[in-house]
C-alpha cells in the first residue's frame, strides 16, 4: 500500500517594479485566514545570493544567505530617518537585513524570538537545493501562522523574475502593475529607488545625498530596462501560473480586484460567505491615489514618455486601458 505524500504547495510571488501598491495589497491579504504574506525577502538591487545559482548546500549556510546584512546605503539612510515601511530596526548593523527590518516583522511582533527559532531551524549540516531549503523556509511562517498558502511579496522584484522562474519552472506569478509613468515619477519621490538608480553604477554605495532628485527620465530609463527584462523571460511562465491585476482597476473596482486576486491564489473558482465577508471589510483600505503625470511640464511629460517608451509599448499589448489616457 502506498502512503500518501504531503502536497507541496506551488511557490507563489507577487511580483511589481515597487511604487504600485504592493505593499498595500500584501497587508490586506495578510489578514486572510488562509494566505501568509512574506515580504520584501528580495533585495531590488544588491545581494540575493539565496535565490541565485541554485546549488546544494548545508541548512546552515542557507540561513547566513537569507540573513544577509542589507546594502550599506540602506542602513546609512535608516540610521538617519526611518521610512514607514520599515518595521523594526536592530542596533546592530550587522544585524540589518530584509529579514529582520521586513519580513518576520511583517507577520509577527516578537522578532527577535522568531529570528532564533528560524536560526535554530536551519543550523544543521542538512544538504539540500537553495530552492528546497527556501520551501522549507517558507513552510516555517506558513506552519507558524497556521495558514495554507504562502506569498512572497517583494516591492522591486520585477527584473529579478529570471532568478524566480530558474528556481521555481512552475512558480505562480502575479504581476503587479501600475501605469509606469505613475510609477517612475513616484520611484523619483521615493529615495530608496532614487539609491537603487545609483547602486546600479555603485552596489558598494554608503553614503548618499537621499534629498537629490534627478531627472525623471533617469527612473523612467530604470523602470524600463525592468519591464523590459521581466517581459523578456514572462514566454517561460506557463500561461496557467500567470495572473496580472493593475493598480488602476484596485483603485476604481477594490472588491471585484481583490477577489480575482484571492481566488488565483487559492485556486478556486468561486468566492464564499468568507471571503464575501473579508472583500467588504477590506476593500475600504484602497482609496485614490493622485495622479502626477498631468501637473508636469510639457517638456518632461515627453521625455517621461520616451524613456519609457520600450515598456509601456509592451504593456498596451496586455491593457491598453492603463495607458489609454496617456496617449501612448
Amino acid at each position: 500500500m502506498k502512503l500518501n505524500k504531503k502536497k507541496v504547495q506551488n511557490p507563489i510571488f507577487i511580483i511589481s517594479s515597487g511604487r504600485t501598491g504592493s505593499t498595500l495589497i500584501s497587508k490586506i491579504l495578510n489578514k486572510h485566514k488562509d494566505i501568509c504574506i512574506i515580504s520584501d525577502l528580495i533585495e531590488p538591487v544588491g545581494n540575493n545570493e539565496f535565490l541565485e545559482k541554485n546549488v546544494l548546500i548545508s541548512q546552515k549556510n542557507f540561513f547566513d544567505l537569507i540573513s544577509r546584512k542589507t546594502s550599506l546605503s540602506r542602513i546609512y539612510f535608516w540610521r538617519k530617518r526611518k521610512t514607514k515601511e520599515l518595521l523594526y530596526l536592530p542596533k546592530k548593523d550587522n544585524d540589518v537585513s530584509c529579514l529582520n527590518c521586513y519580513t518576520i516583522p511583517f507577520i509577527f511582533d516578537d522578532v527577535k524570538n522568531i529570528f532564533n527559532q528560524i536560526k535554530k531551524k536551519f543550523s544543521s549540516k542538512v544538504i539540500k537545493k537553495k530552492s528546497d531549503h527556501l520551501i522549507d523556509f517558507f513552510n516555517f511562517f506558513l506552519k507558524k501562522t497556521k495558514k495554507k498558502v504562502y506569498v512572497e511579496r517583494t516591492g522591486g522584484a520585477l527584473h529579478h523574475l529570471d532568478k524566480i522562474i530558474d528556481f521555481y519552472p512552475n512558480a505562480k506569478i502575479i504581476l503587479n502593475l501600475r501605469n509606469p509613468l505613475e510609477t517612475a515619477i513616484s520611484m523619483r519621490n521615493y529615495p530608496f529607488f532614487r539609491m537603487y538608480e545609483l547602486m546600479l553604477k555603485n552596489e558598494k554605495l554608503i553614503k548618499w545625498d537621499f534629498d537629490k532628485k534627478k531627472n525623471y527620465q533617469t527612473y523612467g530609463t530604470m523602470l524600463n530596462e525592468w519591464y523590459k527584462k521581466f517581459f523578456s523571460v514572462k514566454k517561460k511562465i506557463k500561461k496557467e501560473n500567470f495572473f496580472y491585476y493593475n493598480y488602476e482597476d484596485l483603485i476604481l473596482k477594490p472588491e471585484k480586484t481583490l477577489k480575482k486576486i484571492i481566488l488565483f491564489i487559492l485556486n478556486k473558482k468561486k468566492d464564499d460567505k468568507y471571503l464575501i465577508s473579508f472583500l467588504k471589510q477590506n476593500a475600504k483600505y484602497i482609496q485614490k491615489n493622485k495622479t502626477k503625470f498631468s501637473k508636469l511640464k510639457k517638456i518632461n511629460q515627453k521625455l517621461l514618455k520616451k524613456s519609457l517608451k520600450d515598456s509601456m509599448s509592451i504593456i498596451k499589448g496586455i491593457d491598453k486601458r492603463i495607458i489609454k489616457k496617456y496617449k501612448i
